[in-house]
């Protein structure tokens, strides 16, 4: 390999650097993903039943801007009007932008009412509650004026009184007619006594005809504009002609659209401020910050990477030969992770700077080495191949076992872990490509060019530390103890960890996640942006059978579906009078009509029947027929009764009392007529639907003809995983078909537990197997693993004195730390192992490990805390983790694996 490096070293440099001016071509565009749906695996049941109701989630696909007065006028009127001049400006420009289909500030505007419905779209809830009052009087009254039936007439009877003779028609015949005459005479009484209730039912039929008489002529009610309460907002809401899945192109170009819109709009000088919101909105700022985020880390990590080079190396041709086997070796990663992966997703996104923390180690410990032979005298030539058998199998080894840390996460069900670990698993080879072939030859370059060159080392530094090491091995024992009891003091801290996931983790804070909570604080919970269940039903029916019984569980807090849009639904049967007997109420008045046509025909023929009665019972009475003597005796009572009662009403007041009536009823039933007109539920639902814009279309239905069911959950099932278990298994046992965001975060939960176990324990197996076979020796394998342990125990401590619990991103530090932490010890326990066994030469060889482990420590250290400047939540919980246990690994490192190795003798512990 040093002969290569030293004969080829042209062909090599050019070969590297046409291989990265490939790649910076590659990735001129290089894709970021922000869903968390990129993060399960692509054969998911989730994901698959996501990508199939797509369509169906679209209608929360929209922009929503949230207009906002600075200094609010007293008037609420001047309040509305600068707002709607405002909103009407905006939408005039949106609309105008070719990706935008439709945009509105009212509520329902756009929905064209069928013409079946437009009756009863046109009731507003105070009429339907006045309606089922006067509906239940009316069945009171009613029941209270019976209408006179059957039963034999006064004639009848008479007729066969006649015939009353020993050897005359049947007593029992006689007295049944009579009793039949008397029921209806009754009736009739009744009727007379309650005639003044007439004025009363004309009351409530006239106030019910009023009613409808102002609904029929009452314009559709138009869409109302989404204000606030305290009308200091209106909210408008634009629809795009494709969803927002269709990529993050296109949402940056809906959101370029609108901030043009809103720039034209010039709504400075109306004192309106404007926020903007939604999916495209959330899907192309996420997608900026981690822009940002990729490139701010980068930078960064470059800058402190090129200081502590700096500082470490004090040679700008030594600085140049390390870091620009970086710069390639990052970009081949990014290369191969758009070839391999498609691109980085939020877990991903700080890989390139990893590898630049990564290379360095392999790039910083051959220079050192080299630089220190030939500080020792020897030439370029004899340099080059002694650090490479030095330096070489240490690296290989460090890479070896990172590359197995990072491979174990392949095994990973998330997706954004099995991807970390594809790129990171060739990626670390790359960069130890470039170190090991690049940096050498970009040396020997220079060396033919600059004879005599010299990598100079902090030689100050070199003494100051072997004096360090002295004084620390002469008291190993100790520090070997103190280390292993804080490690064990450490542990009590270190299992009380939790897990816990939570979306905010994931996604960076967005400034449209400020304006959605500023817009849902305004509207007092009228408008939000939810997390549903979605519920999929074949037919009407089962739609109302679904909708009755989802909302009888206790853990629903709402449930809408297209039945909500049913004005049958404001009705009831008491509203639309199907309970009131309205063709009693009809016969009544048909009835009375007839009488008053001979009112006083009738009074006069009740006194006649009476004074023929009173002969027949003389009658009956000396024939001994007693019984039918006394049922004629009530039955000329009644007669005299009704013969009274109708002289006590005037029969033009009745007559106009009864066209009123008549009136009013012909109304009622022309309303009815409409209503029973109506086809039925079903047969509406489907008329209902056909009628409604695309988007709202969408939102109640699927593209197969289902339709759509939206069930929230309450807030403590949402934050209970076991109540949110509990709704899930419910909804499964009762066999529905339905897909829920919720269940996606459960189940995300589910997949890092697993991962995190899964990869943890196979990264910790496989590096302690190479450790072993690395060395060959039980006790340097533990030793060169110690470092590790440490600081993953330290950072365990530290998060949970931090109060940090493993989330879905910092998950990935396990594995990492794995990787990157055995590192350092592989390098120093690889120096120290053939030193000459005495406590002085010891303590130089370490001094001389220690420099090259300080500065690639240093610079992995600095990669990880740019993340705490990262927008993305997680990964600033992750630069944190990373901070804890690699500074920890390194002490471990520096410390403890010196103490572990240096020899007994002039130990002040020991004899």
């Amino acid at each position: 390999m040093a002969g290569l490096v030293l004969s080829k070293a042209e062909l090599l440099i050019l070969i590297w650097i046409a291989l990265a001016l490939l790649s910076l071509h590659y990735i001129r565009y290089l894709p970021l993903r922000s869903s968390a749906f990129d993060l399960l695996p692509l054969n998911d049941p989730l994901v698959k039943r996501y990508r199939s109701v797509e369509e169906t989630l679209t209608p929360g696909d929209f922009v929503a801007l949230l207009l906002k007065l600075r200094d609010p006028p007293p008037s609420r009127k001047e309040r509305e009007d600068i707002l709607l001049h405002a909103a009407e400006a905006i939408r005039k420009r949106v609309i105008s932008h070719p990706e935008i289909k439709r945009a509105s500030y009212r509520v329902g505007e756009g929905v064209k009412v069928p013409e079946e419905l437009l009756l009863i779209y046109k009731l507003k809830p105070k009429d339907v509650e006045r309606l089922r009052g006067i509906a239940a009087e009316i069945g009171e009254l009613s029941a209270s004026l019976p209408l006179p039936r059957g039963g034999a007439s006064v004639e009848e009877v008479l007729q066969k009184l006649r015939d009353i003779s020993p050897e005359g028609a049947d007593p029992v015949e006689i007295l049944s007619l009579l009793r039949k005459s008397r029921r209806g005479l009754e009736a009739t009484e009744a009727l007379l006594l309650k005639i003044d209730a007439l004025e009363r039912l004309e009351a409530l039929l006239g106030e019910a005809a009023d009613i409808i008489s102002r609904i029929l002529e009452r314009p559709l009610p138009e869409a109302q504009p989404l204000f606030s309460p305290d009308k200091n907002y209106l909210l408008i809401q634009v629809w795009p002609r494709r969803p927002s899945y269709v990529g993050v192109t296109y949402c940056h170009k809906v959101a370029e659209a609108v901030s043009q819109a809103l720039r034209e709009a010039d709504l400075e000088k109306l004192g309106v401020e404007v926020g903007v919101t939604g999916t495209y909105i959330a899907i192309s700022e996420s997608d900026r910050l981690i822009q940002g985020d990729l490139s701010f880390t980068t930078l960064v990590s470059s800058i402190g990477v090129l200081v502590i080079l700096l500082f470490t190396l004090r040679s700008l041709l030594s600085l140049l030969a390390t870091l620009i086997p970086l710069l390639i070796s990052a970009v081949l990663t990014m290369a191969w992770a758009k070839l391999s992966v498609g691109g980085f997703n939020l877990i991903t996104v700080f890989l390139p700077a990893l590898v630049l923390g990564l290379g360095v180690d392999y790039s910083l410990h051959l220079v050192l080495r080299i630089s220190e032979e030939l500080r020792k005298g020897a030439d370029f030539t004899g340099a080059i191949p002694v650090a490479f058998g030095e330096k070489g199998p240490a690296s290989m080894g460090a890479a070896l076992t990172s590359a197995m840390a990072f491979a174990s996460l392949i095994l990973a069900k998330s997706l954004g872990l099995k991807e970390m670990g594809i790129i990171m698993s060739l990626g670390i080879f790359l960069s130890l490509g470039a170190s090991v072939l690049v940096t050498p030859a970009l040396l020997s370059l220079a060396h033919r060019f600059r004879r005599g060159h010299r990598a100079r080392v902090l030689d100050g530094t070199r003494p100051r530390l072997a004096r360090f090491y002295e004084s620390l091995l002469r008291r190993r024992r100790f520090v070997v103890v103190a280390l292993l009891l804080l490690m064990g003091a450490a542990v009590h801290q270190a299992v009380r960890v939790g897990f816990v996931f939570m979306p905010q983790d994931i996604a960076p804070v967005t400034e449209a996640q400020r304006v959605a909570r500023e817009a849902m604080r305004a509207f007092r919970g009228e408008v939000a942006f939810r997390n549903d269940f979605l519920v999929f039903v074949e037919g009407p029916g089962e739609l109302e059978e679904a909708v009755r019984e989802l909302s009888g569980n206790g853990l629903v807090s709402s449930v809408s579906s297209l039945r909500d849009l049913l004005p049958s639904e404001l009705l009831g049967k008491e509203a639309s009078f199907e309970d009131v007997p309205l063709e009693d109420l009809k016969a009544l008045l048909t009835f009375l009509k007839g009488e008053l046509a001979r009112w006083e025909e009738e009074r006069k023929e009740a006194l006649d029947a009476a004074g023929l009665l009173v002969e027949a019972e003389l009658a009956a009475a000396a024939l001994g027929a007693g019984a039918i003597a006394e049922e004629i005796s009530r039955s000329v009572d009644l007669l005299l009764s009704i013969h009274g009662l109708m002289g006590s009403h005037d029969p033009a007041e009745l007559g106009k009392t009864l066209k009123s009536l008549e009136d009013h009823y012909a109304v009622i039933e022309r309303f009815m007529e409409g209503i029973r007109a109506l086809p039925p539920e079903g047969e509406l639902l489907l008329r209902v639907l056909a009628v409604l814009p695309e988007d709202l279309k969408a939102y109640y239905s699927t593209v197969d003809g289902r339709f759509v069911i939206h069930v929230e959950v309450k807030g403590e099932a949402l934050a209970d995983e076991r109540l949110l278990g509990k709704f899930i298994s419910w909804l499964k046992a009762r066999g529905y078909d339905y897909f829920g965001f919720p269940e996606v975060r459960l189940r995300l939960k589910d997949y890092m537990r697993r991962d995190f176990v899964l990869s943890t324990s196979l990264a910790a197996g496989l590096i302690l197997s190479t450790l072993f076979l690395y060395f060959l020796n039980l006790r340097m394998g533990i030793i060169a693993g110690v470092p590790l342990i440490m600081g993953y125990l330290f950072m365990l401590a530290g998060m949970r004195l931090l109060g940090i619990d493993f989330n879905f991103v910092n998950i990935s530090i396990s594995p990492l730390l794995i990787g990157l932490g055995v590192d350092a010890g592989i390098h120093m326990a690889h120096r120290l192992r053939a030193s000459p066994r005495d406590i002085r030469s010891v303590a130089e060889e370490a001094a001389a490990a220690a420099v090259p482990v300080l500065g690639s420590s240093l610079t992995t250290m600095v990669v990880f805390g740019t993340l705490l400047f990262a927008n993305t939540p997680g990964l600033k919980v992750l630069g944190i983790c990373a901070l804890l246990g690699l500074g920890f690994s390194m002490i471990g490192s520096l410390l403890f694996v010196p103490a572990s190795m240096a020899p007994v003798e002039r130990d002040r512990w020991g004899s």
